[in-house]
């Protein structure tokens, strides 16, 4: 029984789409269905897709090619249905809050920033004591102290998140946090664990030059570990569209 991969949903009165020849997932050919004002970038396929680093590759790569053309609302990998119709329903049923979505997100697109900090000497400490354990028990309980931890970000860090953001100000509508944790070290990673956490923002596409400017002096200023990327489609600003078609 074949199945539709959705990549990105649009809208169909400013529509301006890429070459017609796209390949999706499988080299399966990537078309698009309307309804309700909505477009929806679609493939079929003979079965679901797997996790495997080439599909989710040149699925990534598709809504980069919706997205240098208009703005869309990107979907995570993975979102199928039974058949078309069940597209178009999805796309009649949510229209007034896919359409609200697109306004907002209208010729923007999304940054992001790494930070690496010290771990707090107190993490460093569960650390040590996780790796030292000897019982079932005892390790659960240092692997507990441990993730408590790692959910706190350090006043430093905080501080110059603050600073960036306040630098930034001016050429960001939207913004998201994610506290990625402790990395752990490993042979091949040195031998210090580090806390990363990442920052994104949604940037209009006129102030992206400008925002690289900023960061990039208040890397030079505030000497801290960082790396930049994007400008990306919008990942990190679509999660409250949910479960869209509640298959």
């Amino acid at each position: 029984m074949s199945v539709y991969c959705l990549y990105c949903i649009f809208s169909e009165s400013k529509a301006c789409l890429p070459d017609s020849h796209i390949r999706g997932v499988r080299g399966r050919l990537v078309y698009n269905l309307f309804k309700n004002g909505l477009g929806a970038a679609v493939s079929k396929l003979e079965t679901p897709p797997s996790t495997k680093t080439q599909n989710l590759k040149v699925f990534s790569d598709v809504i980069a090619e919706y997205h240098n053309h208009q703005t869309v609302i990107p979907l995570r990998f993975g979102w199928i249905t039974r058949d078309e119709d069940q597209i178009r329903s999805a796309l009649h049923n949510n229209g007034k809050m896919l359409c609200n979505r697109l306004k907002s997100l209208s010729g923007c697109s999304e940054m992001g920033i790494r930070i690496l900090g010290q771990v707090p000497p107190t993490a460093s400490k569960a650390i040590f004591e996780k790796k030292r354990t000897k019982t079932g028990k005892d390790f659960l309980m240092a692997r507990k102290a441990f993730y408590d931890l790692t959910k706190h970000v350090p006043i430093e860090i905080e501080n110059k998140i603050e600073m960036l953001k306040k630098e930034l100000s001016e050429t960001y509508t939207e913004y998201r946090f994610e506290n990625n944790g402790i990395q752990m070290s490993g042979p091949n990673r040195g031998s210090e664990n580090r806390l990363l956490v990442s920052l994104f923002f949604l940037v209009p596409n006129t102030f992206t030059e400008k925002f690289c400017s900023i960061y990039r002096q208040f890397l030079f200023e505030e000497n801290i570990r960082a790396l930049l990327s994007g400008p990306w489609p919008v990942f990190n600003f679509v999660s409250d569209i949910g479960d869209l078609c509640k298959l």
